[in-house]
């Protein structure tokens, strides 16, 4: 197959391959179809694959939150309006990721942030909000216990 150029004008459309001038004339370069290295569809590749693991590690996350949610206490105020919110952030993050709205970084950096937030949250509840230390440690040491 002889290697695809344009001039430095052209645009190349991704559908089909086929040059659109845009305007004057120039030298010849290669098409960005024609650029791409295998390191670069390596790299691509391993982002398609983090963001399906993402998606799945997401979706299990949510499940989880949600599971803990339905079989909450009366009186825990973090599981009752902290875990819903938690989990709709967790699906506008997988609808991200699907539909490409922000680069990986970007993702990694708000689902570590999420979910930092809420483990803190959590031992602070347990901690300082909750009452004394007595009546959440089963919890707390059956929690770690299980993580």
């Amino acid at each position: 197959m002889p290697k695809q150029t344009v001039d430095r004008h052209s645009r190349v459309s991704e559908a089909g391959g086929t040059a659109a001038r845009a305007r004057g004339s120039g030298g010849a370069v290669p098409a960005p179809a024609a650029m791409t290295t295998p390191a670069v569809r390596e790299e691509r590749a391993l982002e398609r694959r983090k963001r399906k693991v993402y998606v799945v590690a997401f979706l299990g996350a949510a499940v989880a939150l949600t599971l803990s949610w339905v079989a909450r206490g009366p009186d825990d105020v973090l599981l009752t309006y902290g875990y819903p919110a938690v989990t709709v952030g967790l699906l506008v993050l997988i609808i991200a990721l699907l539909r490409r709205w922000a680069d990986l970084q970007t993702i990694e950096r708000a689902i570590y942030a999420v979910m930092a937030a809420l483990v803190l949250g959590r031992l602070a509840w347990h901690l300082h909000l909750a009452g004394p230390i007595d009546e959440h440690l089963l919890v707390l040491v059956g929690g770690h216990y299980w993580a």
